[in-house]
């Protein structure tokens, strides 16, 4: 419409051009993080399996923690 000879459709697709422009701009910046923040981890269905099954279930002495293995490697040179 922009590239119409018409002055009416020039001004109406400039118009139209500016406003997809514009509203696409404020939906990716305030929009959709808005949005995301809100839903939280259901934001990011059916992806990202890091939450914990529901049925999961775990072993006893799955809370106590472990000691942490240490090597000592000594680079001699």
């Amino acid at each position: 419409m922009m590239l119409a000879g018409i002055a009416f459709l020039s001004e109406m697709g400039f118009a139209v051009s500016i406003g997809i422009a514009i509203s696409a701009f404020v939906m990716s910046m305030f929009l959709v993080p808005s949005l995301t923040a809100l839903l939280g981890h259901k934001a990011w269905w059916p992806g990202h399996g890091d939450a914990p099954a529901a049925t999961a279930t775990r072993h006893p002495n799955a809370s106590r923690s472990r000691p942490a293995r240490t090597t000592s490697c000594s680079s001699s040179q």
